[in-house]
């Protein structure tokens, strides 16, 4: 299982980073700072490009929005819960 530890990038503010992953055990070092997504996959792209990945640009309005915030920690821990489906499946 691979895991990222973004607390280990000393010249990063973690109040305002967030980890984007399909795969949300890899949070399990900073769930604070979690953000699940949907994985990408290129069997879905429109071949005539005239429709736009309407996913990916809610995704980057979303992180938009983040980028405002001082602390993005409550609002992912609202909206996404990522450190209570740990506790609540007792990986920590």
């Amino acid at each position: 299982m691979l895991v990222k530890d973004i607390s280990r990038f000393q010249n990063r503010d973690l109040r305002r980073s967030i980890l984007l992953d399909p795969r949300p055990q890899t949070f399990i070092m900073n769930p604070e700072n979690g953000y699940p997504v949907v994985p990408y996959n290129a069997e879905f792209q429109n071949p005539d490009r005239s429709n736009k990945d309407e996913y990916l640009l809610a995704l980057m309005e979303e992180i938009d929005d983040l980028k405002k915030m001082a602390d993005v920690r409550p609002y992912l821990d609202e909206m996404y819960k990522v450190r209570q489906s740990f506790k609540a499946a007792k990986l920590i």
